[in-house]
C-alpha cells in the first residue's frame, strides 16, 4: 500500500485523481513524489492539511495532503 511518513494513502479525491491522470501520474509516482518533496505553504491551511512540493520536468508540482484518523484510530492520508 502507497504510504507517505509510514502513513497509508487510502483515498485520492476525484479532482485530485484526474488532474493526477492529466500529469500521466499514478498512485506509485504520488507515493516516490511525495517522500521526495518539500514544504511549500503559501497559505494558511487548517490544521492536519499540509502543501508539499516536488519539481518535475522543470515544473513544481503541489501536492496537499490532508492527516486524518479513522474510527480504529489509524492515520491515514485522505487526499493528494
Amino acid at each position: 500500500m502507497a504510504s507517505y511518513r509510514n502513513i497509508p494513502i487510502r483515498a485520492i479525491t476525484e479532482s485530485a485523481s484526474g488532474e493526477a491522470e492529466e500529469l500521466g501520474l499514478n498512485l506509485d509516482d504520488i507515493e516516490r513524489m511525495l517522500n521526495e518533496s518539500y514544504e511549500c505553504a503559501d497559505s494558511r491551511r487548517k490544521e492536519g492539511i499540509e502543501e508539499r512540493c516536488v519539481r518535475k520536468d522543470g515544473k513544481i508540482i503541489k501536492i496537499v495532503i490532508e492527516l486524518k484518523t479513522s474510527k480504529s484510530g489509524f492515520e491515514y492520508l485522505q487526499r493528494v
